[in-house]
């Protein structure tokens, strides 16, 4: 199974996008909101075209068809943090268990390139979402997490049924163990960064790289 997550910031062409494919391995593309082949960026095109033109992009550019989608508010992620982890939530990290404040949560996934130019946040939104998915789907959080989808509809859009993203967050939280593939696109050193009032703006200058590892991942081969 293949689908897309869009982690939706408040200023739409700064949301980033998440290819996840869970089979026998697992396989996690993470790209930022100026990843582009020559054409709009995926900011571009979901500010102004929206999800259904994201979705054909990525069928049709970058070869990665995918059906099924989980679009995430970060406006409301604000407020549902607050909510639910008044005193912070535990998020795992290769260096140990790290306790964020709602407010450190709330900073720690919006979109931003760090000091060293690169993509570390991408990282860190997968680490928050994960330990806040293990969260909610321990089977005694079942019955606060349909309350939670109720009291905050905006939180979530999505194509799929509410049994079957519980169903999805359950095996995807089980093949943590399996062999899995992790990429942040645009790649290492095929971009580069400009400042531009107090922001820093990536722009793509290698496109042929880009265009060759999606497609070692669309043929398996990648590593």
């Amino acid at each position: 199974m293949n689908f897309l997550v869009v982690l939706k910031d408040e200023s739409v062409e700064r949301s980033t996008f998440i290819y996840v494919q869970l089979n026998q391995e697992k396989t996690l593309l993470h790209f930022s909101p100026e990843f582009h082949l020559e054409g709009l960026t995926l900011g571009e095109v979901y500010q102004t075209k929206g999800m259904s033109a994201i979705l054909d992009f990525f069928g049709k550019e970058l070869d990665l068809p995918v059906k099924e989608f989980i679009e995430i508010s970060l406006a409301e992620w604000d407020r549902v943090t607050t909510d639910l982890f008044p005193t912070g939530l535990d998020v795992e990290t290769e260096e140990g268990i790290l306790h964020l404040s709602p407010t450190e949560l709330q900073h720690q996934m919006r979109y931003r390139v760090d000091e060293e130019d690169s993509f570390s946040i991408f990282k860190r939104q997968q680490k928050i979402l994960k330990s806040f998915l293990k969260r909610l789907s321990k089977k005694r959080n079942l019955l606060r997490t349909t309350q939670l989808l109720k009291k905050y509809p905006n939180l979530m859009q999505t194509s799929i049924q509410f049994p079957q993203i519980l169903s999805l967050i359950h095996r995807y939280l089980q093949v943590q163990q399996l062999p899995s593939r992790k990429l942040s696109l645009p790649l290492a050193d095929t971009f580069r960064v400009v400042k531009r009032a107090e922001e820093k703006k990536v722009i793509v200058i290698d496109f042929t790289r880009n265009r060759n590892m999606l497609h070692q991942v669309t043929m398996g081969k990648a590593n």
